[in-house]
């Protein structure tokens, strides 16, 4: 389970951000140029890098975009409520789109090409309701 913004701002006193690729390859390329780069930050038992909202620019900009670039040379992050992102992830996995889960600050982010055009994907409404046959 990804814990809450609320929740890691509790464990977390003076850390404001959390990052992690959930694969753990890209996570651990982007702790290597994390530490190469000699940038503060701490690693949570569950790989959850956190730093401050101070390197917050830095980070995101030469250190979690580079990675992404590694990924796809064109890219996009997909945001979603919480209770979308399972519908996206099978959406995507259903019609192979590639992409790499990311959680950042309580949230589950999808990275993916940037050629996909999610705003147009037809979902399926979980709340459709079937017509009766009379």
């Amino acid at each position: 389970m990804v814990p809450s913004a609320s929740q890691l701002r509790r464990c977390n006193v003076g850390k404001s951000n959390a990052f992690k690729f959930l694969d753990a390859d890209l996570n651990q390329r982007l702790l290597n140029l994390l530490r190469k780069g000699k940038i503060k930050h701490e690693v949570g038992k569950d790989g959850i890098i956190y730093y401050s909202s101070d390197a917050e620019e830095i980070i995101e900009n030469s250190f979690i975009c580079p990675v992404r670039d590694q990924v796809f040379p064109s890219w996009q992050v997909l945001t979603c409520p919480r209770d979308w992102a399972e519908r996206y992830k099978e959406y995507m996995s259903r019609h192979r789109i590639p992409f790499h889960e990311e959680f950042s600050n309580g949230e589950v982010w999808f990275l993916l090409p940037r050629k996909y055009r999610p705003g147009r994907w037809k979902m399926n409404n979980p709340m459709k309701t079937e017509r009766m046959a009379i």
